[in-house]
């Protein structure tokens, strides 16, 4: 996946598929998203960044693909870090331009298909673990993914990560 541009983080902790990283500030192209599978937000965003903006600038693709796992849930693309200042425009009234603000994120990383039974394992899994490292999750789950649909599962790259910061009365990795 290297070809692709991702954001910046820098490792603070790795435990095997576990790890907590820092990120510095990106921005993502946002639309609400119905499911997984990405039907309705996928052509959104890819229309965007194939030249549908009011600037009929082609944008490259990046990884990875994102969704808020929440009662809201939105499909994102990473922009380009050449566009932190100044995002093209969406021409369709569904995109929104996101902030993602310098943060501490667990993520772990899995294989395979993402369906909600897996996610929910998954979840459980990085819960744990965060808690076990005398972190705190806060905010929404997100899944990235890094992928194209046509990759058998057994080589999908997929992440599982929510923003944590240290409980006050644990001690420093």
């Amino acid at each position: 996946m290297g070809r692709y541009e991702s954001p910046d983080y820098q490792v603070l902790h790795q435990e095997g598929k576990y790890s907590i990283r820092h990120y510095d500030q990106y921005y993502t192209s946002s639309v609400k998203e119905n499911s997984l599978a990405g039907r309705s937000g996928f052509g959104v965003l890819f229309s965007y960044i194939s030249g549908q903006n009011e600037e009929q600038e082609k944008i490259a693709m990046t990884v990875p693909v994102i969704n808020t796992l929440d009662a809201d849930m939105t499909m994102e693309f990473v922009v380009p870090k050449k566009y932190n200042q100044g995002i093209p425009n969406p021409k369709d009234k569904r995109i929104a331009i996101k902030t993602h603000p310098k943060q501490d994120m667990a993520v772990i990383r899995f294989k395979g298909f993402t369906n909600q039974k897996k996610l929910s394992k998954v979840k459980k899994l990085l819960s744990n673990w965060i808690k076990a490292q005398g972190y705190q999750a806060s905010g929404s789950f997100l899944l990235a993914r890094y992928n194209p649909p046509f990759v058998p599962p057994c080589f999908r790259k997929n992440e599982l990560m929510v923003k944590v910061h240290k409980k006050a009365n644990s001690k420093s990795n």
